[in-house]
């Protein structure tokens, strides 16, 4: 895409400054894409892709947590049992991940500069 090639991607996958640059890269997809795809679908696939996004930026215990939980299904005591982590501790991965995932990927503003959401 010709709008990706106007933005500098070479900030690092795990650097949190890279939010920065998935705020230009938004941008820029939705100046391009815009005209040729419905807005709900364009704004729904944008939210994935920023959950996923955030998902890889949280620290390593912190995602597990979430992904096992989340995506697997499975109950704390499942992922202490499977980590050794003592339930606890897996409860507070937990709770962090989620507070960083919903402060961080929450409503954000659109490329117009509207609050979307």
């Amino acid at each position: 895409m010709r709008a990706l090639t106007r933005v500098d991607t070479s900030v690092s996958p795990r650097d949190p400054g890279r939010r920065d640059l998935r705020a230009r890269v938004l941008a820029a997809l939705h100046a391009e894409l815009a005209s040729w795809v419905d807005e709900t679908r364009l704004e729904s696939a944008t939210c994935d892709a920023v959950l996923l996004d955030e998902l890889a930026l949280l620290p390593t215990r912190q995602r597990y947590a979430l992904w096992a939980t989340a995506s697997q299904h499975r109950n704390v005591a499942e992922v202490a049992a499977t980590t050794g982590w003592t339930p606890a501790q897996v409860a507070r991965l937990l709770r962090a991940a989620l507070r960083t995932v919903a402060a961080q990927a929450g409503p954000r503003a659109a490329p117009d500069g509207d609050a979307a959401g």
